[in-house]
């Protein structure tokens, strides 16, 4: 064994105490960025099941029949309501679009929240006629 030169003892030691201080810092940021990319990912699914929700709801309420729109209310509003089997929310508004003169266009909202996240809306315009409404031409 070869004698140890003054000034050299306990270098082992501090060098590895700055090794494990280094990786010790890469494990960290490792794990957090983990954590972050999850939480994105946790985030990205909601908003895509709040999208699709969303375009469901505004599919359904275009298929609706003549007899729905000539009996709603506007403005009309419905919700924040719980969709079933989710942890979601859902409005629905529809009012005639402040554009169209003979009131035959329905600007149709639908609001998707989950607490906790970004609200997802979906805006369509409807062309409808509605007889409840009298027209600007029959005023």
């Amino acid at each position: 064994m070869q004698a140890k030169r003054n000034g050299e003892q306990g270098y082992l030691l501090i060098e590895a105490v700055v090794v494990l201080c280094i990786v010790s810092t890469i494990i960290v940021a490792i794990a957090a960025m983990f954590t972050q990319s999850l939480r994105a990912i946790t985030a990205a699914e909601r908003v895509t099941a709040a999208a699709a929700m969303a375009q469901e709801q505004v599919e359904l309420l275009k298929s609706s029949d003549d007899h729905f729109w000539a009996t709603t209310i506007f403005p009309y509003q419905n919700g924040p309501t719980a969709i079933t089997g989710t942890s979601f929310y859902r409005t629905i508004k529809a009012e005639i679009s402040p554009l169209d003169i003979n009131q035959h266009v329905i600007k149709l909202t639908v609001i998707i929240e989950h607490p906790g996240s970004e609200q997802v809306m979906l805006v369509t315009y409807l062309l409808r006629e509605i007889p409840q409404l009298p027209t600007k031409e029959g005023l």
